[in-house]
């Protein structure tokens, strides 16, 4: 059994207790039997099924809001279900929204089976209008019961380990940046940061109910812990570079405001009780900025024009590194508690949403996700929750239909068997189906000896409800789906067992139903999409990865170009961020699912980071061109970056298009020599025309309408930073081909076919 920190425990014992209760005082106290079906089976999918976590206070308006829904899909299903192709098709419509929902995370995807089962109770139940009103109160009365019980009975705050493991990565990032400036504590300040991201993703990958854009903290946290592959890459890059480097007294001040904005980020996180200050940390990166462009004038002035390209790129490595870190404090001051003291803003500190450079805004970190532009990319054929919503609405349409037209008692139980056994693929949906099944055979026999001994006595299931009912609940998460399926086979049959014992209709319709509903759940599953999720990871990671890189090649024309390639590069942005979206959220929906279909996880994960981090640097790049485009003494360096940029693109297509071709030969993508040996010969070129930049040019404002160059300085800083995001984009096709040359080493020297 596997239950760590007793969550599952808790839960089962929270629902053995309320849902008899519940039962008894509605059917035997109240004298109500038409609501006492529904108000157990409310009280049941609320506390088992959905279990929404969080806060006391936001776990209790979560469940009374998601009372309320089911209590309104209750009234509207019964009144519909009197006509059978009017409720077959609403049925398609409603569970199509709740399940494409499910693409904001959090509550929305934790309910979703909770919100899909009241429709499905109202639709398949004998066609009766009348009923409406006690069923729907049936329903209010469960759902009031699991409302209070979530917060009163153990609850257990899930959601707190991510935040404590979140602390620990930002500590450690902290240790790390601290270590830059002490060579020898870095390789142990590395290895705790990598054990602790490894502990955070642990909990992390892969749930489909975790934090996600529904709620603003939610959003936040989800944001944050999506920002530390960000920080950890921007570490790892600086750590791999030459570690006895003098960042000097000008980088110091940064260096130790980064670490003290993660520490305090950490501890916002643990406790609460301090939030950190992006504003402050931003400040300082500006007086940095001004600091690094007067040196700049100052060795241009002074003939030393060869240093400026080596100190610009040195003090480069700790401002990528404050980027990430602001982002991540606003993130996560947007994650606290808004009731925190610690959040009230003290004397002359505003609020701080926005990363600036020069005076001009580069990043806007919280407008990177939001829930209506989440929705907007997911809407679309090419998306897995788009088609996964369209396979389970199809599933659960047609097990209404079915129902309706067999006149199938309990036939609510044909559309949980349905979507109990449909995954993400054909595969995927055999191999549930399968265990759905032996399980429900088991659940059969059992619950048929449990009714043959009761006889036509009603106290024998009174007593075992309670034990059957925390089977039911405990079971499929901590033994299998198997045991779970016979758990909740037994359930069923005593629930009902109770107002007609002695009987086994009660056991063979359920028997029929599972068979019924798993039946269709492979019908559509092996017509709509059969080969799931898992190829539409690589596929996704490829537009993904071509995206990207297209929109990184646009971010360098418009600081090499100017205005004249605006245009182009807001398209490429608005294409490469949805398709990084997509790729992320198609591993993660067959991550979920831990079948056979993904393999080569890491190369998946190392692929997908490279898409998202090259968007990012183009997003950087961007907002850098504001500052103006480069100037006609430096257009050899504009020609050498364009290049640089379109060879690394390249190269990094390749090795994602490699990865599950039939004749996987690394040796076309490896050109990882030539990528070092431009790098050398690109810093050479800015070395050249850094000779011909006028360190006494004035100095003018740029304007967003039409950027105009600023001083010597400033262009010398540009220009080093666009070299070191060549550098980093670099950095990262490296560790692409050490990932990708595990699956197809083997290969990669196999001899070419003959002619």
């Amino acid at each position: 059994m596997r239950d760590p920190g007793n969550v599952i425990l808790r839960r089962a014992l929270r629902v053995a207790l309320l849902v008899p209760v519940t039962y008894y005082v509605v059917q035997v106290l109240l004298g109500l039997t038409n609501a006492s079906l529904a108000s157990a089976f409310a009280c049941f999918s609320m506390l088992a099924l959905a279990d929404l976590g969080g806060p006391r206070r936001e776990r209790f308006f979560a469940n009374a809001i998601l009372g309320c829904i089911g209590v309104a899909l209750v009234a509207l299903g019964s009144f519909i279900g009197q006509w059978q192709w009017p409720v077959v098709i609403a049925t398609v419509i409603i569970v199509f929204a709740i399940a494409f929902s499910s693409v904001l995370r959090g509550y929305f995807a934790a309910a979703t089976a909770a919100a899909i089962l009241p429709w499905v109770y109202a639709a398949t139940a004998p066609p009766d209008p009348s009923l409406a009103g006690t069923r729907a109160l049936g329903w209010a009365i469960g759902a009031a019961v699991a409302t209070v019980g979530s917060v009163v009975l153990w609850p257990m705050y899930v959601r707190s380990t991510l935040r404590l493991r979140l602390a620990e990565v930002l500590d450690a990032s902290a240790d790390v940046v601290h270590a830059m400036r002490h060579p020898s504590e870095r390789g142990e300040a590395m290895a705790r940061l990598i054990a602790a991201n490894a502990a955070l993703h642990e909990a992390y990958d892969g749930r489909l109910a975790r934090p996600g854009a529904g709620t603003a903290r939610d959003r936040s946290l989800m944001q944050a812990i999506d920002e530390t592959a960000r920080l950890i890459t921007s570490l790892e890059f600086t750590h791999d570079q030459d570690p006895d480097i003098d960042r000097g007294p000008i980088d110091s001040a940064l260096n130790e405001a980064v670490a003290v904005c993660l520490r305090d980020s950490a501890e916002a996180m643990r406790t609460g009780a301090v939030a950190p200050n992006p504003a402050k940390l931003d400040e300082q990166r500006e007086v940095h900025a001004d600091l690094i462009a007067e040196w700049c004038r100052q060795q241009l002035a002074a003939g030393n024009s060869d240093q400026v390209r080596p100190g610009v790129e040195s003090s480069a490595h700790i401002r990528t590194i404050s980027l990430t870190a602001e982002s991540m404090a606003i993130y996560v001051r947007g994650a606290m508690d808004p009731k925190s003291r610690a959040l009230r803003p003290k004397h002359g500190e505003g609020a701080q949403d926005v990363v600036t450079f020069a005076g001009f805004d580069i990043l806007e970190p919280d407008a990177r996700v939001t829930p209506a532009a989440l929705l907007a990319r997911q809407f679309t054929f090419r998306s897995p929750w788009f088609r996964t919503a369209l396979r389970t609405s199809a599933a659960i349409g047609l097990t209404v239909y079915l129902v309706t037209l067999l006149g199938v008692e309990h036939g609510f139980w044909v559309a949980l068997g349905a979507l109990v056994a449909l995954k993400f693929d054909a595969s995927g949906t055999q191999r549930t189906a399968g265990q759905v099944f032996v399980g429900t055979i088991l659940g059969f026999v059992v619950g048929s000896l449990v009714v043959l001994a009761a006889g036509n006595h009603a106290w024998p299931l009174w007593l075992l409800l309670p034990i059957v009912t925390f089977l039911a609940v405990y079971t499929p998460g901590a033994i299998s789906l198997i045991i779970g399926q016979a758990s909740f086979t037994v359930f069923v049959i005593v629930l009902l067992g109770i107002t007609d014992p002695g009987r086994l209709n009660t056991a063979e319709w359920r028997l029929f139903d599972v068979v019924l509903g798993i039946s269709v759940s492979l019908l559509v599953s092996l017509f709509m999409w059969p080969h799931g999720v898992a190829p539409m990871v690589y596929r996704t990671t490829r537009n993904a990865i071509a995206a990207s890189t297209n929109y990184l090649m646009s971010a360098y024309e418009r600081i090499v170009d100017g205005p004249i390639a605006y245009d182009g590069s807001h398209l490429a942005a608005r294409q490469s961020a949805n398709q990084s979206q997509r790729a992320a959220e198609a591993f993660d929906l067959a991550y979920s699912q831990q079948g056979p279909g993904l393999a080569n996880k890491q190369v998946m994960v190392t692929a997908i980071n490279v898409a998202t981090e090259l968007n990012y640097f183009a997003d950087v790049l961007a907002a850098l061109s504001r500052l103006g485009h480069l100037p006609p003494s430096c257009a050899a360096s504009g020609d050498a970056l364009l290049a640089a940029a379109h060879r690394v693109g390249t190269r990094i297509s390749a090795l994602v298009n490699v990865m599950d071709k039939d004749d996987q030969r690394l040796a076309e993508a490896v050109v990882s020599d030539q990528h070092h040996g431009s790098l050398d010969r690109l810093r050479a070129t800015i070395d050249a025309d850094m000779r011909n930049l006028d360190p006494n040019a004035p100095s003018e404002i740029p304007t967003s309408d039409a950027p105009v160059h600023t001083d010597a300085g400033h262009t010398a800083m540009v220009l080093v930073f666009s070299l070191v995001w060549i550098t980093q984009s670099v950095w990262l096709a490296d560790q692409l081909e050490g990932v990708v040359a595990q699956i197809v080493e083997p290969l990669a020297t196999a001899p070419l076919p003959a002619a």
